[in-house]
């Protein structure tokens, strides 16, 4: 059934093309009704062929790996390397390539991909060097791409489009060794020997050097300069307002997520931004209509908690030389370990190294010292309870006297002998 599509589809593309004489335009639209047609059954994980011509690399390993025509699909994983077409008007191509990414998204949300539109002369190929966090399929990759070849005014320069999906978390990518993180949609571009642009279309994107945040807002691009093996040489320049061919003709219609991509920034909200970047802090704000707010901001919570010793780029940071600022990075961080060992063989116990705070952070009002608390008086002692008043002691009952014998009552025989004899005696 896919095959006998392809083959219906072909030649609609070829009528069209050769009605319009082969003409930019036309194939441009084209392709980006294929991609409507046949890419909209791509799963998590895999790519899918947009439009001619794209020429893929299999995995060593792979097997029933097919990749050559509109409308295959295929896993991610399986793909070494990936190589499309620049315009060519004269044979009606114009390579188009469509990936759905779970990168660092949960699993537990399946329908929620990042989205990759790959389109021009771009080639693409994971990078398995980037380290582990970086383990999802095509979350770390080498990317090269045209810059500047649009070949008509209906035609974008070739590039990459990143978007996250609506409502997701910050996803975090490793493009040619640089870190990024985005909750947005953002147009990558980089040249061997020349540069890598990233152009915030919408929302924002972070790039970090070492311990060093660079933030990109929407309505801006960041520059730096890369060499010929796609190598960072310089941290980014400063951003600055993108130009309008930027813009122009990029195939937004063929994303997920369909959005309109932001004006550059005029002279006056561009020198507000320059201000609060040389400064060194966060663009952000809770009610700007030019900054995002700072809970969409990539890294932000991270940078205020000064986890990881991260700190946003100040005025000296912009356009430093990679390898230094990642080298100076590193010693920072060596001289944190060393004065945490220190402390610790002073104190005899382990020491958390996130309450520490290193010197080269920006400086803040000393904490101060809780003061000790003065000794808890004892409790005081409740008077001794009285003992209980005695009654007084009772009079003892009154006995009965004795009982006296009547000398007429006659006596029991069994009482006691009198002592009449004696008294006989007495008178004798």
């Amino acid at each position: 059934m896919k095959r006998w599509l392809w083959t219906l589809w072909v030649g609609v593309l070829s009528l069209a093309v050769s009605t319009a004489q082969n003409s930019c335009p036309a194939i441009v639209n084209a392709a980006l009704d294929a991609v409507d047609a046949f890419c909209q059954e791509a799963g998590r994980n895999e790519a899918c062929y947009g439009n001619i011509q794209i020429l893929a690399q299999a995995r060593d390993g792979t097997s029933n790996f097919q990749f050559t025509q509109v409308g295959d699909i295929v896993s991610v994983t399986d793909i070494a390397r990936l190589d499309l077409a620049p315009m060519n008007e004269a044979e009606g191509v114009w390579g188009v390539a469509l990936m759905r990414l779970q990168a660092n998204l949960p699993d537990s949300a399946p329908g929620q991909n990042v989205t990759f539109l790959l389109f021009g002369d771009v080639s693409i190929a994971p990078n398995p060097n980037a380290g582990d966090a970086y383990s999802a399929p095509m979350q770390a990759f080498y990317l090269r791409t045209g810059i500047g070849d649009a070949p008509c005014a209906e035609a974008p320069s070739s590039g990459l489009i990143v978007q996250t999906p609506q409502g997701a978390q910050t996803v975090a990518f490793n493009v040619n060794g640089v870190d990024v993180q985005m909750g947005s949609t953002i147009l990558f571009r980089a040249e061997a020997g020349a540069e890598m642009t990233v152009s915030a279309l919408e929302g924002a994107a972070v790039m970090q050097l070492g311990d060093t945040l660079f933030p990109v807002i929407a309505g801006t691009w960041a520059r730096m300069k890369m060499d010929e093996n796609l190598q960072l040489i310089n941290a980014p320049d400063l951003p600055v307002a993108y130009r309008s061919e930027v813009l122009s003709a990029l195939p937004l219609r063929a994303l997920q997520r369909r959005i309109e991509a932001r004006p550059p920034l005029n002279e006056e909200e561009l020198a507000e931004l320059h201000k609060l970047l040389r400064e060194g802090k966060p663009p952000c704000a809770e009610d700007s209509p030019l900054l995002p707010r700072c809970e969409t901001l990539p890294l932000y919570h991270r940078a205020q908690e000064l986890r990881d010793n991260l700190r946003w780029a100040s005025g000296a940071h912009w356009g430093q030389n990679a390898h230094e600022l990642i080298r100076e990075a590193r010693e920072r961080m060596g001289e944190i370990r060393e004065n945490l060992q220190d402390l610790r063989g002073t104190l005899g116990a382990p020491i958390n190294p996130l309450a520490t705070r290193p010197a080269f952070l920006p400086t803040r009002e000393p904490r101060l010292i809780p003061t000790v608390m003065p000794p808890r008086p004892l409790p005081t002692l409740m008077p001794p309870r009285p003992l209980p008043t005695l009654m007084p002691p009772q009079p003892l009952p009154t006995l009965m006297p004795p009982h006296r014998e009547s000398p007429h009552t006659p006596r029991h025989p069994s009482a006691s002998p009198t002592n009449d004899d004696d008294d006989d005696d007495d008178d004798d």
